[in-house]
């Protein structure tokens, strides 16, 4: 652990409001596009990153340095996306969120192929079942380690290996339409 991010700590242990969003300044995009990609949907991703930041700002304190902050930190991002998951299955929605807002300083064909894929992916990524989608985003999205990723979910390392490599089979089956 970095020793300012480790004094950050200390002083929102302390009460520090200040440190405490010096703290999470780096950690927003990443927490916000897991919990996108998690989620399907750009405004429950946001509402949940706030959730996220507020349960971490009053547990701070219970925040013991035997895993990466990251860890924890996507650890309770993640549990806050299971828990609006379950919620969300109860009643139906639609996503307002579904607009590209495309880059026109860039070459259109170009554009367009990226949101192409990107669309192509994260429809794939929607597809996959829940045990299999947080294992691939938390590891070949977010690159966290194996060992991190079991730590995060509560599961064994040998079966975030075999999640990992039967969420790159699926994705790779759903993505050339199999």
């Amino acid at each position: 652990m970095k020793s300012d991010e480790k004094q950050l700590i200390e002083s929102s242990k302390n009460g520090s409001l200040s440190a405490f969003e010096e703290l999470m300044k780096p950690f927003q995009g990443r927490i916000y596009n897991f919990l996108k990609k998690m989620c399907n949907q750009g405004e429950t991703a946001e509402d949940m990153m706030q959730e996220t930041f507020v349960s971490v700002w009053k547990s701070i304190g219970t925040y013991r340095e035997e895993a990466k902050f990251s860890t924890w930190l996507f650890q309770i991002a993640s549990n806050h996306c299971l828990m609006q998951k379950r919620k969300d299955s109860r009643r139906p929605q639609v996503s307002l969120d579904a607009t590209i807002h495309p880059d026109f300083s860039a070459d259109p064909s170009v554009v367009y192929d990226k949101n192409d894929l990107k669309q192509k992916l994260d429809a794939a990524l929607a597809k996959m079942p829940e045990s299999y989608r947080v294992v691939y985003v938390l590891k070949d999205i977010e690159g966290f380690r194996s060992q991190e990723i079991a730590d995060m979910l509560g599961l064994s390392l040998p079966n975030v290996k075999a999640r990992v490599l039967r969420a790159r089979q699926k994705l790779q089956a759903i993505l050339q339409g199999a």
